[in-house]
């Protein structure tokens, strides 16, 4: 369980080292940043526990307490709530990591409709971080007739180019 662990951390750390272009994508790296975070102030915790069962020996060797001891089971409690929240991350960055723009949201949603809890938590959280830009697009272009698309990711383009006569028309298109 461990290595798998460890394996879902470097794979959601793979993506997260990459220069990100896009709203949506920089979404998406921010999001797992968070869970990749959850995960370290949980083996942070878990460092502590083991410093604390061990005793420091003149001879700068280290000696277990007797009593409360770290044992591969109790780890392997401690780490059990975490691996289905790395995995579906994982799973989900397999589908997502090289889609751009609202693609990742739909990816999102579809994953978030799964039945286990935890899958569903998990991606729920990072729908509602990666759909941050989307709902700001949208609030921009409902209320204020404003499309701001520095990446070219939202669903509707403009035509910068449009001749005045035809705006009502062309202006704006369905990508």
């Amino acid at each position: 369980m461990m290595c798998e662990l460890g394996f879902f951390c470097k794979k959601i750390r793979s993506y997260c080292d990459k220069p990100i272009e896009g709203l949506f994508s920089q979404g998406l790296k921010h999001a797992l940043e968070n869970e990749l975070q959850e995960f370290f102030r949980l083996l942070a915790i878990v460092q502590s526990q083991v410093q604390q069962t061990t005793v420091d020996t003149p001879m700068s060797e280290e000696v277990p307490k007797r009593g409360n001891v770290m044992s591969m089971a109790k780890l392997n409690v401690w780490m059990r709530e975490c691996r289905p929240r790395l995995q579906a991350v994982a799973k989900l960055l397999d589908k997502c990591g090289m889609l751009k723009g609202g693609k990742i949201c739909s990816v999102i949603y579809r994953h978030s409709l799964h039945g286990h809890p935890t899958t569903r938590a998990v991606t729920n959280s990072l729908l509602s971080t990666v759909a941050k830009p989307l709902y700001l697009m949208l609030c921009q272009w409902i209320l204020y007739g404003e499309l701001e698309d520095p990446f070219n990711e939202f669903f509707i383009a403009a035509d910068p180019y449009c001749k005045k006569d035809a705006l009502w028309h062309k202006k704006y298109t369905l990508r």
